[in-house]
């Protein structure tokens, strides 16, 4: 666990409270899963700040048209947190030396992905 935004942060850009694997636990060394809704999108976003994972899950009804396990995330950034607009950038570099992968997740208005691998 690098940079992860805080609970709150998670919370507001969500819109969403988590479910906790372990309530007696702290965030940062939980699993926290978000459940919520974007206009036509369905989103399950789970976060474990201490196991630098992350795992996304999208759906249009009842379609899935995305699936993602990140498991070496050593960095979340959230660029945009508005009522209209909101996406995060994933940094992706726990196992590798000369590379970076990195991902940009749009949220809001409608879902977008975005993934480059650069020279680190």
């Amino acid at each position: 666990m690098e940079s992860y935004p805080s609970e709150i942060d998670f919370i507001s850009l969500f819109e969403c409270l988590p479910v906790k694997k372990d309530d007696d636990e702290l965030f940062e060394y939980n699993e926290s899963t978000f459940r919520f809704k974007v206009n036509k999108y369905k989103y399950e976003v789970i976060v474990c700040p201490f196991y630098n994972q992350l795992g996304l899950l999208v759906q249009e009804g009842s379609m899935v048209i995305g699936r993602y396990n990140f498991q070496t995330v050593s960095k979340i950034e959230i660029l945009t947190d508005k009522k209209d607009e909101s996406s995060i950038r994933i940094f992706l570099d726990g196992d590798r030396e000369r590379f970076l992968m990195i991902v940009e997740i749009t949220l809001k208005p409608n879902f977008k992905i975005e993934i480059n691998e650069t020279f680190a």
